[in-house]
């Protein structure tokens, strides 16, 4: 036989064994391989991840973790992902914002390659770097092809079946393609998930996906460099420009010790005071309110014009206000200055373009809309007639009234003495709020900007009793954030419910969500809506806040268990779930915790009070 026969005789035994294995590739059930990713607590080393992005050319492997290093990986079919869907896109989400992360340095390191002369300097700005990182991804989300929603329809499917593809010729190894191919498609299934989930977290295996799945990701880099073209070129040096005019101009960082944080006044009174800014209106000069045991009543000066924008901006100004007051200020009396430039800075408006890319400062339209608040502000009193001390749990009969914001010039200013109780001795008291929460568009993302601060709220009155992981009720998140259910559709009101959810987890902003005891199945029958409402939702912090808060915690008595009696009783837990075949998700529904807290006990991060590890106890004897 010729050389040119035998070509053609291998290229046509290869062709028909590539058709055999798509059939087989075909007759496997759909799935979906979820990844749980742990949560970076340290900084990024960007010069060590610069030299493994010029020396091994990856973008999969650019931090500091073995690729796909995660808690747990989930095999999930099709029936039962769309039974817990929401759960499930939560993970997606994630696994989603860190592939994206991960495209993001790649770009700034591309950038970087191309200014020699500067990558030394670049690399070593920790906080440069860091912001140019949340700049870059909200780039590729904003102005690709990486924030639409078809893209990562379509790598989904690419992924699935590369994979489908690269099981099966590992089975083919072994069975053979005769014996896979008498196979009932049951039987194949089985076969093909059992090798699926042997495999998952086999390193050898990984790389090899990994590999190809590198490929596919560096011809989206590609082609978001030939999108971004000169934009790629000069918006970090922009970004540099304005982060260094910022820090010259005042020091956000050190607004907190938290980095994307600022501290804010945590009380009752301040939190109805924010809620009744988001209800103002034209037609209304006075707001009676009542929250728990706190009582008043807010004054409006006659004539104020007010729109719902205008609303919520005000509440972003009053908590920068608040924030340097704290952070400036040693006493009541003492008078802190504040910049209009602060106050955009702080909310993150960009400065207009001027010529060859330069920043030419912000609009007069901007500064004006701030100006307005400002005004709104200095005319807004307040009238005392009951409040709560923490540490007593008992009303306080006061009255006591006065300005919110005490100007002595135009940007001049002292908090109002209806704060005076707050903000000295044993009912001062401090919460985290994140950067975001002034971030978020005034209209679009209200719902998101108002349930920052119901939460920032919420976690800091439960630090002491770190009861960060207990169920919300969906009616009072909708009241916190001024919704109501739409009674002929409630679908979109949980629709917009759940996407703000999710932007807060993509953002950061939280760690993760998930229903508590709900049936999705109710969810199609009439009348429906009431009984969402009464769903509960549990919402976990992020990281920053619980490493904030713990030595808030009050000491609790003392666990008689030794350390290595912790080590194996987390062992125990994590063993047990695994042999009655539960996720993380399904054992913490069973034991009222959150999958990420469930996660924790089982590798003895955290240890269980009396009462759970009793309940942990009588599960593991179940």
């Amino acid at each position: 036989m010729s050389m040119s026969h035998l070509s053609l005789s291998l290229s046509q035994s290869s062709e028909m064994f590539r058709q055999e294995m798509i059939k087989l590739c075909a007759r496997i059930q759909p799935f979906y391989v979820l990844f749980m990713f742990e949560q970076d607590e340290q900084p990024y080393d960007y010069v060590k991840l610069f030299e493994t992005y010029q020396s091994m050319g990856t973008i999969l492997k650019l931090e500091k973790e073995k690729i796909f290093h995660t808690s747990e990986v989930f095999i999930v079919k099709e029936s039962a992902y769309l039974e817990n869907q929401a759960l499930f896109f939560q993970l997606r989400v994630r696994a989603r914002e860190r592939l994206i992360e991960k495209l993001a340095k790649s770009v700034i390191f591309y950038v970087v390659s191309q200014q020699q002369h500067l990558n030394l300097t670049l690399l070593q700005d920790q906080h440069l770097l860091d912001d140019s990182l949340t700049i870059t991804k909200n780039v590729l989300k904003k102005w690709t092809f990486i924030g639409e929603e078809k893209t990562w329809d379509a790598f989904t499917t690419w992924y699935s079946d590369t994979l489908t593809m690269a099981i099966l010729e590992d089975i083919v190894v072994v069975e053979g393609l005769n014996s896979l191919k008498k196979l009932p498609d049951k039987a194949l299934n089985a076969l093909f998930f059992a090798h699926m989930n042997d495999v998952a977290n086999d390193e050898t295996f990984i790389d090899k996906i990994s590999l190809v799945v590198d490929d596919y990701i560096k011809e989206w880099q590609e082609q978001v460099i030939l999108l971004l073209k000169k934009d790629l070129e000069v918006y970090i040096e922009v970004e540099k420009s304005v982060t260094q005019t910022m820090q010259n101009a005042r020091d956000f960082s050190q607004l907190a010790t938290v980095p994307h944080y600022m501290y804010v006044m945590n009380n009752t009174l301040y939190q109805v005071i924010r809620e009744v800014l988001y209800q103002l209106n034209s037609s209304q000069t006075v707001y009676s309110f009542q929250k728990g045991k706190t009582k008043g009543t807010l004054f409006l000066k006659e004539g104020q014009i007010i729109d719902a924008t205008m609303a919520v901006l005000a509440v972003d100004v009053l908590d920068i206000l608040c924030g340097f007051f704290l952070h400036q200020s040693e006493n009541m009396q003492n008078i802190v200055e504040i910049r209009l430039t602060d106050i955009l800075m702080m909310r993150d408006i960009k400065q207009k373009l001027g010529g060859e890319g330069r920043r030419g400062g912000y609009e007069a339209k901007q500064k004006q809309q701030v100006l307005a608040v400002l005004a709104l502000l200095k005319n807004i009193h307040v009238e005392i007639e009951q409040m709560v001390s923490y540490h007593t749990n008992q009303p306080t009969p006061l009255k006591l009234k006065g300005p919110l914001l005490v100007f002595e010039q135009e940007y001049c200013y002292k908090l109002g003495p209806i704060f005076t109780p707050y903000l000295s001795g044993s009912q001062r008291q401090l919460a985290l709020l994140p950067f975001r929460a002034f971030h978020y568009h005034v209209y679009r993302f209200r719902h998101e900007k108002q349930l920052c601060r119901y939460l920032s709220w919420r976690w800091r009155t439960q630090a002491s009793q770190a009861k960060y992981w207990q169920a919300n009720k969906v009616s009072t998140l909708l009241k916190a954030i001024g919704e109501t259910l739409n009674q002929r559709s409630p679908s979109r009101t949980r629709e917009r419910f759940e996407k703000a959810l999710d932007q807060l987890t993509t953002d950061g902003v939280i760690a993760g969500w998930h229903y508590v005891n709900w049936d999705e199945a109710v969810a199609v029958g009439k009348g429906w809506g009431n009984y969402w409402l009464n769903a509960a939702v549990i919402i976990e912090p992020p990281q920053a806040v619980l490493e904030t808060y713990h030595s808030l915690e009050k000491k609790r008595v003392p666990m008689t268990t030794t350390k290595k009696e912790n080590e194996e009783f987390a062992k125990q837990l994590a063993n047990f779930r695994k042999s009655q075949h539960l996720t993380l998700s399904q054992a913490g529904e069973m034991l009222h915790v959150s999958a990420a807290y469930m996660s924790q006990l089982e590798r003895n991060i955290v240890r269980p009070s009396l009462k759970l590890r009793k309940r942990l106890e009588r599960w593991l004897l179940s």
